[in-house]
């Protein structure tokens, strides 16, 4: 009997993971590629090169540990950070540093959108327009960088950027656009007043389609470095919503509490609601095809590293982590949630 698996591959903010999956879960320890970001100025960029790098580490792992199980890799999965971005050139070739989706350059034109467009929820899924976004970035890129708007090819998210590494073709998913205000989320198309204020074409975006239903072959010389054949690359939605549908999620009313970088709660939604709270952020579901809603408070990890370097120093992580599951609490009746 032929066993067949996915190589699931997450772009995180501060690591690649990377694993075997089928339907039913993990199929091996993930393999984790670290890395420290760039901070100068206060703003955050990373190096478009070692991002490949980290991908090919990464999936190198996720592939010798299907192969190790037994598993045959019948495709590739990406899920993403939301809003790191790197501009390529006509050749296909980084035009600066990916700037981050940390990164609040734009504070200025933070302030330009909220008058352009005053129903930011309908057409963005944020309660109003944040500095961290990608068309805003792309703003300040056009008055800042001295790079011309037409020497830049395309304008691609990090895991569009990883997938033109591995098949030669740009292209992501709507639920990341969704969350970038390039992509109107209610009517799901290009929205014609985002990229008139960034000043570009849709042709210098990504090609997008619903989560996991665009898909290219990698490309020979990937398939030599991976040792695999041609198989097919999804873009398949932002890494919240990745986890979501990992952990069952299928229908209004389940919702999951995700603990990283931010920690997450993600609810499944059928309508967009009319206003939104200030660390609440809607989007395209991949699920359901409908919208999801979650809400964020971004400190999180922070709060849990800072523990960690002062409680926990010369310590590993988990270590950390275990012995506070493990600690002995008393019994009691959790908050409710309202989504």
């Amino acid at each position: 009997m032929i066993k067949d698996c996915v190589i699931a591959l997450d772009l995180g903010t501060t690591a690649f993971k990377c694993a075997p999956v089928d339907e039913m879960g993990l199929l091996a320890e993930p393999i984790v590629a670290g890395y420290d970001l760039d901070y100068e100025d206060g703003n955050v960029t990373f190096e478009p090169g070692r991002y490949v790098d980290l991908a090919e580490t990464a999936l190198r792992g996720g592939v010798c540990a299907a192969h190790a199980a037994g598993y045959t890799v019948r495709s590739i999965g990406i899920s993403s950070q939301a809003q790191t971005y790197i501009p390529l050139d006509r050749s296909g070739l980084p035009l600066q540093k990916a700037i981050v989706w940390t990164d609040g350059r734009a504070v200025d034109e933070a302030g330009e959108v909220a008058t352009l467009i005053p129903d930011f929820v309908h057409h963005s899924g944020f309660k109003k327009p944040l500095p961290e976004l990608f068309m805003l970035k792309v703003r300040h890129f056009a008055r800042s960088s001295g790079i011309p708007l037409r020497d830049v090819w395309k304008f691609t998210l990090l895991n569009e950027f990883i997938i033109f590494s591995l098949t030669g073709q740009v292209y992501g998913d709507t639920t990341n656009q969704g969350m970038s205000g390039f992509y109107h989320i209610t009517r799901r198309e290009w929205s014609q007043a985002a990229l008139s204020y960034a000043g570009i074409s849709p042709a210098q975006l990504a090609e997008v389609a619903p989560a996991a239903s665009l898909t290219y072959p990698l490309s020979p010389l990937w398939r030599t470095r991976l040792e695999l054949g041609a198989v097919p690359v999804y873009s398949c939605g932002n890494d919240q919503s990745c986890a979501a549908a990992g952990a069952g999620l299928a229908s209004t009313g389940d919702f999951l509490c995700n603990f990283g970088t931010a920690m997450v709660i993600y609810a499944l939604k059928d309508n967009l609601p009319d206003a939104l709270l200030d660390k609440q952020i809607a989007g395209i579901s991949p699920i359901t095809g409908g919208f999801f809603l979650l809400g964020v408070e971004d400190e999180c990890g922070n709060v849990l590293e800072w523990a960690h370097r002062v409680c926990y120093s010369g310590e590993p992580f988990a270590t950390m982590m275990e012995q506070a599951l493990s600690a002995p609490v008393d019994t009691q009746s959790l908050p409710s949630v309202i989504f």
